[in-house]
Formats: C-alpha cells, structure tokens, sequence
C-alpha cells in the first residue's frame, strides 16, 4: 500500500487497506496456530509472510513501469522467460538436466500440465494488474486462499478447523472489500 501511494499507481481507498488488512489477517489465522503448536518453526513462518510482499512490491513495481504498447500476453511470456532465464545457471550448477527427454512419461505430462497452470496464473496476474491496478491484482491471491481450503477439503479430507473457518469468512470479506467497484461520481 505504501508503495503503490508514493509510486502512483492506482487509487487507494479505505475499503483496500481494509481488505488487505483482512487478508492478512485470514492468512494468519491459517498459519499461527500451528506455528504456535510446535509443528512448524516462527521463523518459517516469518518467511512464509516474506513471498506475498515480495509479489506485492514486484506487482506495484509492474504496474508503475509497464510499456504502453505491450499486452498481458505479452508482459507475462516475458516475465515467464525472465525468470528461466534466471534459474537456468542455478539448474545447471546443481546438475539439474535442462529440457525434457524425447519421451514424456506420466511425471513429464504432470510438469507440462504444471507449467502451463504457472504460464495461465502468470498471464491472469498481468492481465489483472493491467486492468484492475497493483493491489488488486495482488489482492486476487484470495480466491487463492479460499479455493485451497476448499481443494484441501474436498480433494485432499482434510477437516477443517475453527481456524481454517475463520480464514475463509475473513478471506471471503477481504476479496469482497479489495475488488468492489468504487461509487461512481455524479
């Protein structure tokens, strides 16, 4: 939020920095109780908070010094060879191989299929950001939150807690709070 206030990017009103404020709350009610238990350490936990604002601050920063000409479509195939560009010298250090064999067995179609949920939700997030602003895009990361819980659910039985609850109803409002339409002025 204060980024996008010194940057410019969009306008920012009482409702986002509420829904923000909701989401991380949501988000916290998924994490701290079991950081409090003992089943994960408090600095992981630290960490686990460090990836949304890194994303955050990358989608303001996006937002703010995005080309004109370019397309969502566009902007999320660059982003996506930027960032293999990137990891292709740690793979190659590590002795990890580059490529897929010439024949895909089960596991090769399972990264395909991964890698284009990666390339879809890179293309959703610029297309966001380019039409709705920084912090909503970010703020999509919600209906990220509520379907894992319901995946979690539904998929995987995991039985859900006070505390799962408590993060849907807050990561429900938040969503609600961050994409609503601003009145239009008459």
């Amino acid at each position: 939020l204060t980024l996008a206030a010194i940057l410019r990017t969009e306008r920012l009103n009482g409702r986002k920095f509420l829904g923000i404020i909701l989401g991380f709350a949501s988000t916290t009610a998924l994490l701290l109780p079991a950081a409090l238990e003992g089943h994960s350490a408090l600095g992981w936990l630290i960490i686990t908070f460090a990836a949304p604002v890194s994303q955050a601050i990358g989608s303001i920063i996006m937002a703010r010094f995005w080309p004109r000409q370019l397309d969502a479509l566009q902007v999320a195939t660059g982003t996506l060879l930027a960032g293999t560009l990137m990891l292709a010298p740690a793979a190659a250090l590590t002795g990890s191989s580059m490529g897929f064999d010439a024949a895909l067995g089960a596991n090769g179609v399972a990264l395909l299929g991964f890698g284009a949920t990666v390339a879809g939700e890179f293309y959703l997030f610029a297309a966001l950001t380019r039409r709705g602003g920084a912090v909503t895009a970010s703020c999509a990361d919600f209906a990220g939150v509520l379907a894992g819980l319901a995946f979690g659910y539904l998929f995987f039985t995991e039985v859900p807690t006070a505390w799962m609850a408590l993060a849907a109803v807050l990561c429900a409002v938040a969503l609600g709070l961050t994409t609503s339409a601003e009145p239009q002025s008459r």
